[in-house]
């Protein structure tokens, strides 16, 4: 009988053996580069962004070029990582792996932590790859989701935390939180839809319950 691998297994091995290499990476110099026409003459990056065409490309050694397919619209380095910013998704390199994941990422850098979104799945990591959170991407189930919010001033994220393994959609999740680019919660995940907030209250679902709760995370009703 053939073993059934669960989701978040699969995703959490992918990601192993994809960025592992990079992991202990402590690069001397920059990765990337960004200019007019490029001059590759004695040039030490991996990565170059031209900021005129948008072009991209990338070099896992120096003779071999590869030209990233499509307009680039920035580029990062993060952790021993190459993230190609296109128009709607992200490419991630390494010099070690290549151009390792698929059209289906997105991702944003948030403060050093790195906030990725893949099809099924949400991933937020610290530098060093050590995972944060990782839950099931609301966008399968239609939910009205706003990622980025402001607490007092402070960016904050509103994100799930998985605590079961059985949790196979966002809809099965009562977790919902706000949590800052740092990876320190500003709200418990204990609620049961993503919220945000307007003029200092947000309207949450609390056991099935319509609350408000204001910017410390008390409800007010």
């Amino acid at each position: 009988m053939k073993a059934k691998h669960h989701p978040l297994i699969l995703m959490i091995a992918f990601w192993s053996i994809a960025l592992g290499s990079s992991a202990h990476a402590q690069p001397t110099q920059s990765l990337i580069a960004r200019g007019g026409l490029e001059n590759r003459r004695d040039a030490s990056y991996v990565a170059y962004l031209d900021t005129v065409r948008h072009v991209a490309r990338f070099y896992q050694d120096f003779r071999r070029g590869q030209t990233i397919k499509g307009k680039c619209m920035a580029i990062d380095e993060w952790n021993g990582v190459v993230i190609f910013h296109m128009r709607d998704h992200c490419l991630l390199a390494s010099k070690a792996n290549g151009i390792f994941n698929n059209e289906g990422i997105k991702c944003s850098l948030e403060g050093e932590n790195l906030l990725l979104f893949s099809i099924h799945w949400v991933h937020f990591y610290k530098k060093g790859f050590e995972r944060i959170t990782s839950f099931p991407n609301p966008s399968q189930d239609n939910f009205k989701w706003q990622v980025a919010d402001t607490l007092a001033g402070e960016r904050v994220l509103c994100l799930a935390e998985l605590k079961r393994k059985d949790h196979l959609t966002a809809s099965e999740l009562h977790t919902w939180g706000m949590i800052t680019p740092e990876g320190k919660w500003r709200i418990e995940p204990k609620f049961d839809a993503p919220f945000h907030f307007e003029n200092g209250v947000a309207a949450v679902l609390y056991y099935g319950e319509k609350r408000r709760i204001n910017e410390q995370g008390e409800f007010i009703d």
